[in-house]
């Protein structure tokens, strides 16, 4: 997933975030080189400062890349001057100056003997930290504080997208989805009970279309795009087939957004109550700023070329 600054700007920059039971979680950012992930060094300042402003624990930090892979975990550790793990981050901590220590212990690992200059800076590392009632928050909570503030992106929709759909999957992967199910559900019903105060016939056909309710009556016909989200709605993610849908309907779509959906946890079970319900009607998609979350790459591995490399793209030092 992408790391977004505070006014939801999507950053260069990948990482992947754990949690367990426990309230132990681990951040791993991806390293920076061959033109990737170059806005590394101000999403881990990002990522840094809200650790401390959420008053985390560090309990330890490892460089995690393929030319350590051959270290032991001792090896692979990085300290900050001063400080054993673990250790307490204070709220009145400087987290920039703080993530600038961590990122030059990181260049020293693994670093050739006699080698010179400051080193890589921006590798592939891994932190582990702990923050208080952390296995009682809400689902999403962890990455609405560190990833994608909350109010600044429609969380769930975002990590839906971004999240890997291969090996990895998160301990509490499938509490994320009975949440985003939850806010899904709720903005869908606060839709379709405002829809059935002005349509004779409102159906759910989400589950079959490239837009989520289906409006009539008599020869009027209105197709009706729902998002939900916890936060202000600002921001959305549209599917390319959602796009290209609103696009060949105009002007007979729409577009509800339900935001500031309340979730909470009763018992272990996702709820989501509330939400305020802002209307687009018609709905012009190309009046509005469109991000690509994604790529499709195609490989012409035929031609012999593509194919990835086993490396980190970390520079030498």
């Amino acid at each position: 997933m992408q790391v977004a600054d505070d006014s939801g700007n999507f950053l260069d920059a990948s990482v992947s975030l754990t949690s367990d039971a426990n309230g132990i979680a681990s951040i791993t950012f991806e390293s920076q080189g061959g033109g990737r992930n170059m806005s590394y060094i101000k999403a881990h300042d990002l990522v840094i400062s809200r650790l401390v402003k959420m008053s985390a624990t560090l309990i330890d930090s490892v460089v995690a890349s393929w030319n350590t892979r051959n270290l032991n975990e001792e090896q692979r550790r990085f300290f900050v001057p001063g400080k054993t793990y673990p250790f307490h981050l204070a709220s009145s901590l400087d987290g920039v100056g703080l993530a600038r220590m961590l990122r030059r212990g990181a260049a020293e690992v693994g670093r050739r003997e006699g080698a010179t200059g400051p080193g890589n800076r921006a590798k592939r590392v891994q932190i582990r930290f702990s923050v208080d009632l952390l296995a009682s928050r809400p689902p999403l909570w962890l990455e609405e504080q560190l990833i994608a503030p909350a109010g600044a992106l429609d969380v769930g929709a975002v990590l839906a997208a971004a999240r890997p759909r291969s090996a990895g999957l998160r301990p509490n992967y499938m509490q994320d989805t009975a949440a985003r199910k939850a806010v899904e559900m709720r903005a869908m019903h606060v839709a379709i009970e405002d829809l059935r105060t002005e349509w004779d016939h409102v159906a759910d056909v989400s589950a079959t279309e490239s837009f989520d309710v289906l409006c009539r009556s008599g020869n009027a016909e209105l197709r009706v795009e729902v998002k939900g989200t916890t936060s202000d709605g600002a921001t959305i993610v549209l599917t390319r087939n959602e796009v290209l849908h609103a696009r060949e309907h105009h002007p007979h779509v729409a577009l509800y957004v339900v935001a500031r959906i309340d979730l909470k946890l009763r018992n272990g079970i996702a709820v989501a109550e509330g939400g305020i319900l802002t209307k687009r009607r018609p709905w012009n998609v190309i009046d509005f700023e469109l991000v690509p979350l994604s790529f499709q790459c195609r490989l012409m591995t035929a031609r012999g070329e593509g194919g990835a490399s086993k490396g980190d793209s970390e520079s030498k030092g």
